[in-house]
């Protein structure tokens, strides 16, 4: 026996099953690693289908880790691909090192996939009739859809391939699918390298993009981007090139809005969305692309002029982020007046961006109402502004829970939303008394609130002196 099996102590329930696993070795060649790995998983299984009240704590995952990671080790072994699935799937959340073990999962899962259209094309046939079977049964849960991994590992090998005839489809997929994955840029990366080094012509871009917008990993997917442009300008793809830089700057224009990010990094990261979207769409102003960060009435990705996007995205980036000055606005108060917000110059604000079927927004009343009653009101306003559908249902709502600062309704279509970028409920933009955003989050947690009090601590200060 090797790994796990070859010494150590295992106690609690882990244990005796680990005891029994490690002594008992099987016809098909199992050895106690993979015992090891299949007793945890046992246990997992139990503990998930035990009420959630008699679940006691989660069994340990590392000596099951330990195991898999033995076993990969081992390339002969008959377990590997079960293990490397082990390693991509379970230790995340559980282990400090899931980030290690999810990247050596996928590259034994890659390295030992053929290049098998086949497999991709079962995957494909077995999400569509799930598809089919869940619209049918009006089901809304994830329940039972196939498993992705060794079809993304295949299309890895496929891409990898050259001369596969499925090789760009290959490519293709790997982009469209990865943000089913862990480490999901690893795969996106694999299908951007294969396009742009051996299809440098491929017409498919638009649509992909919108996969890598959503993809995890922030850093990885501004990579991915920076080798779009560079693959385009290497191409002489003018629409591609402004297309990757739009994706980028909105992409940076996020990370600056990372609320407790270094005020060095916010400036940085603004910085380059502006330089990034400063003069994307030069040569090709009446190209057209659909905008993943604005949709139409309809739901679907608005599609504007590459003109119209780079001022669209320079406004947000100025006007909608945090280092940038919110721009003057107005809005309609519960009793039909219109009014901007002049009267709230000179003092922190806390813009909230709310509705009444929005959970967390409701949650958060508590703490807003005592930020009202505690800071100095010459200093500190609130503004709640609804994206309910009727003012009506609004002012219904606040019969029963007081809401006694500013309030406005846009309703839910609103300009002003789209135009200072708030897709989320909850959105709280913090604001100085010159109206320079100072933070966004979609969290009212007690960092923020402490850094609400900490700004409005510093206006009092700067008044005194």
């Amino acid at each position: 026996m090797r790994g796990v099996c070859g010494g150590g102590l295992a106690v609690g329930a882990l244990g005796l099953l680990l005891t029994a696993a490690c002594g008992q070795p099987t016809p098909e060649a199992e050895d106690g690693d993979w015992q090891v790995v299949q007793a945890y998983l046992t246990l997992d299984a139990a503990w998930h289908a035990a009420p959630a009240g008699e679940r006691g704590d989660h069994p340990p995952i590392d000596l099951a880790v330990s195991a898999a990671r033995a076993i990969v080790a081992d390339t002969e072994h008959p377990k590997l691909v079960a293990a490397a699935e082990f390693l991509i799937e379970h230790p995340y959340g559980m282990m400090p090192t899931a980030g290690e073990d999810i990247a050596l999962g996928l590259a034994t899962l890659a390295a030992h996939a053929t290049p098998d259209w086949q497999v991709v094309a079962d995957y494909e046939r077995r999400l569509a009739a799930w598809e089919e079977e869940r619209a049918q049964a009006f089901l809304e849960l994830a329940e039972g859809r196939p498993p992705i991994l060794k079809a993304m590992a295949a299309a890895v090998a496929v891409a990898e391939q050259d001369g596969h005839p499925r090789q760009q489809a290959a490519a293709a997929f790997l982009i469209a699918n990865s943000g089913r994955m862990r480490d999901s840029a690893r795969f996106a990366l694999a299908g951007v390298d294969a396009l742009l080094t051996r299809f440098p012509n491929y017409d498919g871009w638009p649509a992909l993009l919108t996969h890598l917008y959503d993809l995890p990993g922030r850093a990885q997917v501004d990579g991915l981007f920076e080798k779009l442009i560079e693959g385009a300008e290497s191409a002489g793809d003018a629409e591609l090139r402004a297309t990757a830089r739009y994706y980028l700057a909105a992409s940076l224009m996020r990370a600056a809005n990372d609320f407790g990010i270094a005020r060095t990094d916010l400036q940085q990261r603004r910085g380059r969305a502006l330089a990034m979207a400063t003069g994307l769409s030069a040569g090709v102003e009446t190209a057209t692309m659909a905008r993943p960060d604005e949709r139409g009435p309809d739901g679907a990705p608005l599609v504007t002029t590459l003109a119209d996007a780079e001022r669209a995205l320079l406004f947000r980036i100025e006007h909608a982020t945090a280092g940038g000055t919110l721009p003057p606005a107005t809005g309609r108060r519960l009793d039909g007046a219109e009014e901007g917000l002049e009267h709230l110059a000179g003092k922190v604000v806390l813009i909230d961006f709310w509705a009444t079927w929005c959970a967390p927004c409701i949650r958060a009343l508590p703490t807003l109402r005592e930020l009202h009653d505690e800071l100095p009101p010459a200093r500190f306003a609130l503004l709640a502004v609804s994206v309910d559908a009727e003012r009506q249902t609004v002012a219904d709502f606040q019969q029963d829970e007081p809401m006694p600062w500013a309030n406005w309704h846009v309703g839910d279509d609103s300009e002003l939303a789209r135009a200072w970028e708030v897709r989320a409920f909850p959105t709280y933009i913090l604001v100085d008394g010159d109206g320079t955003i100072l933070a966004r989050t979609n969290t009212l947690s007690p960092r923020f609130v402490a850094f609400i009090r900490a700004r409005v601590a510093d206006a009092n200060s700067a008044d005194a002196a």
